[in-house]
């Protein structure tokens, strides 16, 4: 397999989401009042002035399992008004957690990465329940495919969001779907595979995923 379509098949899977987990910290920007401070500074990059410039929340989330993804074919074009354009379809994916067990029933995605090489992913999954539901899921990412590659960011982090129409996964339509992604390049490209940690970030009480 052609490093480029490894590339792109990695991107397929890259969908979500820092492993959260119940009461972690987050950086959440504040921009100081000083009136010396030019503008936001990066986390690992504080301003003189302005060093608690991000500060740290603890949030609570609840833990949705794991999302491993199969990924099939890619196709690309170059230079295009975004750059780089990929779409891709997946084989299949299983989402298992403690509560959830579900297939996909569809699942594609489209990606486009910029010639400064910050990419963009979004990528949609039908899922059904062992139990019949049905689970829409869709998420977006936007990173530094070089920190990516060279180690320096240890996985994506990705956002999402549920949509269901089943009374018992319900309360997850109220939700923040969020993860971390990692790579598996097994032997031969039929072992090729993505795994993602999933987690929902709720915006009002909701009942424990049983």
């Amino acid at each position: 397999m052609s490093l480029g379509r490894k590339k792109y098949i990695l991107l397929a899977g890259w969908m979500l989401l820092a492993v959260f987990s119940p009461g972690l910290l987050i950086g959440v920007s504040h921009a100081s009042k000083e009136s010396d401070v030019t503008g936001l500074n990066e986390p690992s990059k504080p301003h003189a002035s302005s060093e608690n410039q991000f500060k740290r929340r603890a949030i609570n989330v609840y833990e949705l399992g794991k999302m491993t993804i199969y990924p099939d074919e890619s196709w690309r074009f170059e230079g295009g008004p975004k750059g780089t354009r990929s779409v891709s379809r997946f084989k299949n994916a299983k989402w298992v957690g403690d509560g959830i067990r579900a297939e996909s029933l569809w699942g594609n995605g489209t990606y486009t990465s910029s010639p400064e090489g910050i990419v963009e992913v979004n990528v949609r999954f039908l899922f059904k329940t062992n139990d019949d539901a049905l689970i829409y899921v869709d998420y977006l990412a936007r990173f530094d495919w070089e920190e990516q590659t060279s180690g320096v960011v240890a996985g994506p982090i990705m956002t999402g969001r549920i949509e269901t129409n089943d009374e018992r996964y319900a309360w997850l339509n109220k939700t923040q779907l969020i993860g971390k992604g990692s790579f598996e390049d097994g032997s031969g490209s039929t072992a090729m595979q993505m795994q993602y940690v999933l987690y929902a970030l709720p915006n009002s009480p909701s009942p424990d995923f049983e």
